[in-house]
């Protein structure tokens, strides 16, 4: 029986935290809203776990990039869609 991690909203920002919760086996536990996205820490955390070696010098545009790509699925995440609306079985150009 998998023991319950108790972890707070904080908790849910720290990736380190995040890893040794899931390591733990608190991986159905969902906060109720997401966290805020935290280029930087998912960067430092990420490379690592994808055998990524990268410089220090490329953080800041790897870390600029990632904002961008988060604002724009931001952009789409939050657009309204009716509940009546399916999704296409496919896409013609």
């Amino acid at each position: 029986m998998r023991r319950a991690v108790e972890r707070t909203r904080h908790d849910a920002c720290n990736p380190e935290q995040e890893l040794a919760a899931w390591k733990a086996g608190a991986r159905n536990a969902m906060p109720e809203t997401p966290p805020p996205f935290d280029p930087d820490a998912y960067a430092a955390v990420a490379a690592p776990l994808l055998g990524l070696d990268i410089d220090p010098a490329w953080m800041q545009p790897i870390t600029a990039n990632l904002r961008v790509l988060a604002a724009a699925a931001e952009l789409v995440a939050d657009f309204p869609l009716p509940d009546a609306v399916e999704a296409a079985p496919r896409f013609e150009a």
